[in-house]
């Protein structure tokens, strides 16, 4: 999700910067948005932290009410962690990703954004809406004909 080839905005209303060892952490409070293509980042807390010498965060860390979105997909936990050199992002604690009206929710949901593959540990659970009303009326209409045969 976090792309170095683009500009990445963060936004909130507090800021503390820290810096130990050639390394930086950025640490912004209340009403955090970070926006960077079209990768949206909303939370109450998040945390950018910088390899030492680097100018582009190589992780971040953001917790509390974290909704992430991108394109048609939203995802919604307690904390997030995106990897950088990895394209990864990890959702934990009341995991929930909405595509349409798909949902799929866990404890942990982990997205390998390169190989688009989605990872949930922890009760799993799938929801998925039928892709057209005409189809369901169709799929309700032969479910109880298969039914009724003995």
């Amino acid at each position: 999700p976090i792309k170095g080839d683009k500009p990445l905005s963060i936004r909130s209303d507090e800021l503390e910067a820290l810096e130990e060892g050639g390394s930086r952490r950025l640490v912004f409070t209340r009403n955090v948005n970070v926006e960077q293509g079209d990768l949206r980042v909303h939370s109450d807390r998040l945390e950018a932290l910088y390899p030492p010498g680097g100018n582009q965060p190589d992780r971040l860390v953001a917790n509390g009410h974290v909704r992430v979105s991108q394109r048609d997909k939203t995802m919604l936990c307690d904390a997030a962690t995106f990897y950088q050199s990895e394209d990864r992002l990890v959702c934990t604690g009341n995991a929930e990703l909405l595509q349409g009206k798909d949902r799929v929710q866990g404890r942990e949901i982990e997205i390998f954004v390169r190989q688009n593959r989605v990872k949930v540990k922890g009760g799993a659970i799938v929801n998925v809406a039928p892709s057209s009303s005409s189809e369901s009326g169709s799929r309700a209409a032969a479910a109880p004909a298969k039914q009724a045969k003995p």
